[in-house]
């Protein structure tokens, strides 16, 4: 076999040489190129979307306010386009049109699909099971819950049923032990005040020798003639000339029925609207609301709106306060 000379050796070895590090380089540049994608790719991913203040859509008013427009039957968003909803909910506060309007879409999908914050989880979860929980346990010789296993307490109710049964039997064990702590110290608590009544009866005067008001005639008295001066049947008179008209009033100091008096006027000017206002609004609000999901859960198993209908309201408002509240 003929020799190869040297000087073609050593190009032969040389291409070679260049050929591995072209290789070798190209392989580099891929590899930089790809991890450069990867990088570019997950900023993109990971970054928020903010506006011109910094604040993230996810946590913005605006979001919250479309969400609530969503839920809102009678807001008209759910006809809107997505343009129209960025016009009327979200322009002109630093948001970046073009993201905006994909979180605005993904948004309306949601709705359409019933996901994420219109998923029947997240729209009642406001509606947790421990306040009717509560009451049913708190009520159980009445409400029969303790005769009923998990499983039928948990498909009683859809507040109870929306949860996962291994939970909601969480739920449970975690009411019942509350239920039977407050049982308790209720019971407690009457012991103790009756006892205290008995050992320490209330004498008939006070520490400075007067009558107890509450007790005394003449705190119906004085409630009796502002019923009539608001309903015009009494000129509104004085401190003095009332007191001076009723003898039950002299049984006190005049400064001392002063006080009373002008503690009555401010309870029927000032008070009686926060009174009301508290009931009307939340004391309705909670207390109505699950004793309203007491009443359903008690009669679901009964036929007859009107039974249940006429069920005690023992936590509710009277049929006055109703009818103030109709007015």
């Amino acid at each position: 076999m003929p020799r190869v000379p040297r000087y073609l050796q050593e190009t032969s070895d040389s291409d070679d040489e260049s050929d591995e590090e072209s290789s070798v380089g190209i392989i580099d540049a891929a590899v930089s190129h790809v991890r450069c994608e990867v990088l570019s790719s997950t900023r993109k991913k990971n970054k928020k979307h903010v506006n011109e203040d910094g604040e993230e859509w996810k946590t913005s008013k605006q979001k919250e306010d479309i969400v609530a427009a969503f839920l809102d039957n009678e807001s008209g968003i759910q006809s809107m386009s997505v343009a129209q909803i960025f016009d009327t909910y979200a322009d002109g506060v630093g948001w970046e049109k073009q993201n905006t309007m994909a979180n605005i879409r993904r948004l309306k999908k949601q709705y359409t699909n019933k996901e994420g914050p219109f998923s029947e989880k997240e729209t009642n979860k406001d509606a947790t099971p421990e306040p009717l929980l509560l009451q049913l346990y708190m009520k159980s010789d009445q409400s029969g819950i303790d005769k009923k296993s998990d499983e039928e307490i948990h498909q009683s109710n859809p507040i109870f049923s929306q949860y996962p049964l291994s939970d909601f039997k969480k739920y449970i064990k975690k009411v019942q032990k509350v239920s039977k702590k407050r049982k308790e110290k209720l019971s407690r608590d009457t012991d103790t005040f009756r006892r205290q009544m008995k050992s320490n009866p209330r004498g008939d005067f006070t520490d400075r020798g007067l009558p107890f008001w509450d007790t005394h005639p003449g705190y119906e008295m004085l409630s009796s003639d502002f019923d009539k001066i608001e309903k015009g049947e009494m000129e509104r008179p004085t401190p003095m000339v009332l007191y001076k008209s009723r003898n039950v009033y002299q049984e006190f100091p005049f400064q001392e029925f002063k006080y009373h008096f002008n503690q009555e006027n401010r309870k029927r000017k000032e008070a009686n609207f926060w009174r009301h206002k508290m009931k009307l609004d939340a004391r309705k609000a909670h207390v109505d609301e699950v004793d309203k999901m007491y009443d359903e859960w008690l009669w679901s198993d009964i036929d007859g709106d009107e039974l249940a209908k006429s069920f005690t309201k023992s936590l509710r408002l009277s049929d006055e306060e109703e009818n103030e509240q109709a007015k």
